[in-house]
């Protein structure tokens, strides 16, 4: 089976919260999931939340998802200052 890919890119804010929401259960609906954050310049917590609900409802449908978190990179630093380390690794 195939994974698909998804990656993120830009700022991303509460206004994208929405249809990111959006984008991401479509492609849970579909099969497993692979979320790249490399690309990514900002986040805020509501992307955090999206992230951490994709999570969850991959979990309960029995799907794979692997979100990719550059150590380096803004949403790994916004996790440290969340206390959130680790939250989205699978």
């Amino acid at each position: 089976m195939t994974i698909a890919q998804h990656d993120l890119q830009g700022d991303l804010r509460a206004g994208d919260a929405e249809g990111l929401r959006t984008a991401l259960l479509g492609a849970l609906e579909a099969g497993d999931l692979r979320i790249g954050t490399a690309d990514l310049t900002s986040a805020d917590m509501a992307v955090v939340q999206v992230l951490l609900s994709a999570r969850r409802t991959a979990a309960a449908a029995g799907r794979r998802l692997e979100i990719a978190v550059p150590q380096d990179g803004p949403l790994a630093r916004l996790l440290g200052r969340l206390a959130l380390d680790g939250a989205l690794a699978g």
